[in-house]
């Protein structure tokens, strides 16, 4: 009977392989992962004082989508202008 230090080790698997191909896929800076966050406004009724204020909140976590109805979209734009943040527009959610 073998011990425990000569078994051999298992065979790589493809996540293994990716990760020696490509670097570990799981390290990302806290600064690509706020790019992959999407900030949503889904209130029906959302004034555009409303708006404002969730835009700055937007601009203060540098998230990197930020998601309103399309009402407000232009506002959006126009209050995200120079901050490289992209707008998304919900349709039909939550109605």
């Amino acid at each position: 009977m073998g011990s425990i230090f000569n078994l051999k080790p298992p065979a790589r698997g493809a996540c293994e392989i990716l990760e020696s191909l490509i670097g570990n896929p799981m390290l990302i800076r806290l600064e690509d992962f706020r790019k992959r966050i999407e900030f949503s406004l889904c209130q029906q009724f959302a004034s555009e004082e409303d708006v404002k204020a969730f835009v700055a909140k937007a601009i203060s976590t540098r998230v990197g989508v930020v998601c309103v109805n399309p009402v407000h979209v232009a506002l959006t734009a126009r209050l995200l202008e120079g901050n490289n943040m992209d707008i998304s527009g919900n349709v039909g959610f939550p109605f």
